[in-house]
């Protein structure tokens, strides 16, 4: 959505696996670093299309989710992009000479300990976070116990809770409620008061 194109690979089950950075660029490429015991490519591909970077980067999460159990010591893959993104392209003549904009695509928490993660998590300390929330998730216990992680992990970084914006994804699921707006209110509510107290 921010970049206004996809780019980066989806799935209903697991696919993030190792950090994404964007980097604001007029000209596309895609790195993807050499990092110990890689089973995919790696490499610098110029002038690459939006479909190509979807598909390399796709390879590489799936050859990575894949092996990592048999491999306890594969490293997590760091990949590169620098692209035109679209949440960038109104405001680039207004920042000062000089200024880069990332977007950072990190993984799920059950990658943050990985070494080569971590280097990239750091830059997040002045960053401002986006932190997707399953609407969907019914269980509580679950839902607090993420939501400490993450803010613990901000913490633990250097970085503010302050600076973390909550996405409430998959709210369009209380849309098959006989009175949705109340649910959806109430669950609003609710929510914004657990990431409150955390």
């Amino acid at each position: 959505l921010l970049c206004g194109a996809e780019i980066v690979p989806m799935a209903v089950s697991e696919m993030s696996a190792g950090a994404v950075t964007i980097e604001y660029s007029q000209n596309k490429s895609l790195i993807i670093e050499k990092t110990p015991g890689a089973l995919w490519e790696s490499g610098e591909w110029n002038n690459i299309s939006d479909e190509e970077i979807y598909q390399r980067l796709h390879q590489v999460m799936i050859s990575y989710i894949d092996n990592r159990a048999k491999q306890p010591h594969l490293a997590c893959p760091q990949s590169l992009i620098y692209y035109p993104f679209r949440v960038f392209d109104k405001l680039s003549h207004q920042l000062p000479r000089g200024v880069k904009v990332k977007l950072l695509d990190l993984p799920g928490l059950s990658y943050v300990g990985d070494a080569g993660n971590l280097s990239v998590i750091k830059q997040c300390r002045q960053a401002l976070c986006l932190v997707t929330y399953n609407s969907e998730e019914n269980d509580p216990q679950k839902t607090r116990s993420l939501l400490l992680e993450v803010v613990d992990q901000v913490k633990d970084l250097g970085g503010s809770p302050a600076r973390m914006l909550f996405i409430l994804n998959r709210i369009d699921a209380f849309r098959s409620d006989n009175n949705w707006p109340e649910s959806e209110m109430r669950f609003v509510e609710n929510t914004t008061k657990n990431i409150k107290a955390c």
